[in-house]
């Protein structure tokens, strides 16, 4: 699997996406909004939510914020890797 990535062609970008897609099907069959820890230290995670929470947005948002987030990082690590 990792010697298809390598090879930086762009269907590949296709098939990571539904590679990705099916390794998340439970996150996306159960969406579950964010959760706050208390004496949370992330102020990314924090300013993130507190921008997002009055919009009141269904947990399949947050999901697809997630997976969405997550796709780019691989992209990007594929990309300098």
């Amino acid at each position: 699997m990792i010697g298809i990535f390598r090879q930086k062609n762009q269907g590949n970008a296709v098939i990571l996406i539904i590679y990705g897609m099916m390794l998340k099907f439970g996150m996306f069959l159960h969406p579950s909004g964010p959760v706050r820890h208390p004496g949370d230290d992330h102020y990314l995670y924090t300013w993130l939510l507190d921008w997002l929470e009055p919009l009141k947005l269904p947990a399949i948002i947050y999901t697809l914020v997630s997976f969405i987030l997550l796709y780019l990082q691989a992209t990007l690590f594929n990309r300098i890797c």
